[in-house]
């Protein structure tokens, strides 16, 4: 703002000096009085420039800040698409992570992974795990590029009915805060 006032000072300035010079120089012309009334109107267009500018940039401000308003108003439509979807592949990401380290640990007791499903907590409880369901075997059998297996049962409602139920709800518990009774080993 102050840069542009000193622009105009300057060129009010330079006008001044080219006038006063055409002036001395048709000093006893019969244009004089022409000169006079073209140098004025320039003058006059010198003086309202700035105010032109800032009548113009009010309205450009108006312009702006419409246009502002409007990728405000997209930015957030983008943001919760993005935040949506971004939320389902960090849940499957999540839920892949945790899959990996439930197949490890059950390999420590000779058991293998068929089936888990695991139930996230909504909004406050974004990204908790509310329950795990999982079936589990003995053995790790191939057939047609699938895993069979026989399958091995578990108690449900808590109820443990051996050592190795025991420990495994016990790891799972601890390691990704699920209350035992929400852990359910399956046939």
């Amino acid at each position: 703002m102050l840069e542009a006032f000193y622009g105009w000072v300057e060129d009010i300035t330079v006008y001044m000096i080219v006038i006063t010079l055409i002036y001395k120089l048709s000093a006893g012309s019969a244009y004089k009085p022409y000169i006079k009334l073209f140098t004025g109107l320039l003058m006059v267009i010198i003086i309202m420039t700035p105010i032109a500018k800032i009548w113009n940039g009010d309205w450009e401000l108006e312009l702006n800040q419409e246009k502002y308003y409007w990728e405000l108003e997209s930015a957030r439509i983008s943001e919760e698409i993005y935040n949506e979807e971004s939320r389902k592949i960090m849940l499957e990401t999540y839920r892949e992570e945790i899959e990996q380290q439930v197949r490890k640990k059950l390999t420590e007791y000779d058991l293998f992974l068929e089936e888990l499903q695991i139930t996230f907590g909504e909004d406050k409880e974004y990204g908790m795990i509310k329950s795990m369901e999982m079936v589990v075997s003995y053995e790790n059998k191939e057939e047609s590029n699938k895993i069979q297996i026989g399958n091995i049962a578990f108690s449900e409602q808590g109820k443990v009915s051996s050592v190795i139920e025991l420990k495994i709800k016990e790891w799972l518990s601890d390691t990704y805060a699920v209350e035992q009774v929400d852990i359910y080993l399956k046939k």
